[in-house]
């Protein structure tokens, strides 16, 4: 199971307090990068749509856990927190597949 599996595990347990590793952080910098290269390397919104949905389920942990539980955030996690909040719109979806794809 990948570090993100069970972290989403723990926070849906909802336990009053969440301990999260430095390595674990570190691993989910490395799940999320790639996550992010998968949907870089689509041709196109529509082939990106299963990866973005992903995208989206990643951020909502990493908000719960920056926001709920006071986890301090990587930069790249925290980037992903604030701009990908709303990956549910379809514009903002394809605007960061396009930003996605530029970077």
């Amino acid at each position: 199971m990948t570090t993100e599996g069970q972290l989403r595990s723990r926070v849906l347990a909802m336990p009053p307090t969440l301990d999260v590793t430095d390595t674990e952080l570190a691993q989910l910098d490395t799940e999320l990068h790639d996550l992010l290269q998968r949907v870089k390397a689509k041709p196109n919104l529509e082939a990106a749509l299963e990866d973005l949905a992903h995208l989206s389920q990643f951020q909502e942990l990493l908000a719960t856990m920056f926001f709920k539980y006071e986890i301090e955030l990587t930069e790249n996690q925290k980037f992903i927190v604030r701009n990908f909040d709303r990956g549910d719109d379809p514009d903002l979806r394809e605007y960061f597949f396009k930003r996605i794809k530029v970077t």
